[in-house]
C-alpha cells in the first residue's frame, strides 16, 4: 500500500499536491488508486491500494513538465480501470507518488511505453513494436512500397535481408 489514507483524492486535492510540488514535478508519477470496500477485505475495513494491471503490475505515468498533459493520460488510465471493473463495488481515483517511494516496489511499469518483440512473417527478422499484432518489419514494408509490382524479390535494409511478396499484379 502506498499510503495510510482510506479516502480517494479529490480533484482539488490533486491540484493542491501539484502546487506544493511544482519545483520538482519531474520526480512525481501518476497512478490509479482503488478503494476496496470493507466487505471485500480480510480486515473488514475499507482499504486504499494502487490499482494494478496485469496481475500485480502497477501502471505509472510521469507527471513531467506539463501536469495538464500527463493528467489527461492518467485520466484515460483511470477510465480504463473504471470501465473494466463496473459493478464490482470498487471506487477509483488518481494519485500522485514520489519516484523515491516507487523504487521500493518492483512490480511497476511506465504505462503507454509497452513494446513487444515481433517476428516479421516475411523475412523472419525480429523487431520491436507497440502493436503486439505487427506482422511485417519496417524494412519489408518499405521494400513493398518501393517495388509494388514485383511478385517476389529480396531487399536489403538496415543490415537485414528481406524476402518480400507483393500483392500487386506482376
Amino acid at each position: 500500500m502506498f499510503n495510510r489514507r482510506v479516502t480517494l483524492n479529490r480533484p482539488k486535492d490533486i491540484d493542491k499536491l501539484l502546487a506544493e510540488h511544482a519545483q520538482h514535478l519531474d520526480k512525481l508519477l501518476w497512478y490509479v488508486e482503488v478503494k476496496w470496500p470493507c466487505n471485500r477485505t480480510t480486515s473488514g475495513r475499507a482499504q486504499l491500494l494502487a490499482a494494478s494491471h496485469p496481475g500485480k503490475w502497477i501502471p505509472m505515468i510521469w507527471v513531467g513538465a506539463d501536469p495538464t498533459v500527463s493528467r489527461a493520460y492518467a485520466e484515460l488510465l483511470l477510465a480504463f480501470f473504471k470501465a473494466s471493473n463496473q459493478g464490482q463495488g470498487f471506487e477509483f481515483g488518481l494519485g500522485l507518488i514520489d519516484v523515491g517511494k516507487v523504487a521500493d516496489y518492483s512490480a511497476t511499469y511506465e504505462w503507454g511505453a509497452v513494446e513487444w518483440d515481433c517476428v516479421c512473417k516475411l523475412c523472419g527478422g525480429v523487431f520491436r513494436s507497440t502493436n503486439s499484432g505487427a506482422c511485417r518489419c519496417a524494412g519489408c514494408i518499405q521494400a513493398a512500397r518501393r517495388e509494388p509490382r514485383r511478385k517476389n524479390y529480396v531487399s536489403q535494409t538496415e543490415n537485414r535481408v528481406c524476402l518480400v511478396e507483393s500483392s500487386g499484379a506482376a
